[in-house]
């Protein structure tokens, strides 16, 4: 099979990083084992921060309802005075009305205290699509801040 499409020769000579100039991509298949490289999609790197003072959940983001989203790492602060009483500290995905508990941290009511945790998974993982990501960490009195990041990358076919 012989491949005339240059498109498809960009897209592969893109992909793999060769140099035009130096490196060749092969135009036809022959009766050798040839690496397959998965062209028909594209990839999109994302950070997204958020961070409040408000008694109500911290939305992060929402995962796009047309892409694949995966997580690659999340950071998580808070910063609480001694007033506040806030019980609980978590992220959770939120799809379809499912919330899903995912980092459970320990808080001190009534107790003055920071902190933050990086987490970087070796392996990204999938999340479904239109899922809301948000720290759960309500309370009354006093004054916390909540932070989070997160990286990852969606993925569309073409």
């Amino acid at each position: 099979m012989k491949v005339y499409k240059t498109e498809v020769l960009a897209n592969v000579r893109d992909r793999l990083g060769n140099q035009t100039l130096s490196d060749t991509i092969p135009m036809e298949t022959g009766n050798n084992i040839v690496p397959v490289v998965d062209v028909g999609f594209t990839r999109s790197n994302f950070c997204k921060y958020a961070s409040n003072t408000a008694t109500a959940n911290l939305t992060i983001f929402t995962s796009s309802t047309i892409k694949d989203t995966y997580i690659t790492a999340i950071h998580l602060a808070l910063q609480k005075d001694v007033t506040c009483d806030m019980t609980s500290f978590y992220l959770d995905f939120y799809p379809e009305n499912s919330p899903i508990q995912f980092i459970i941290l320990p808080i001190n009511t009534l107790t003055a205290s920071s902190f933050s945790i990086d987490i970087s998974f070796p392996y990204p993982f999938k999340i479904a699509k239109n899922t809301v990501m948000r720290i759960v960490a309500p309370f009354g009195a006093g004054t916390a801040t909540k932070t989070a990041t997160i990286w990852g990358f969606e993925v569309e076919k073409v």
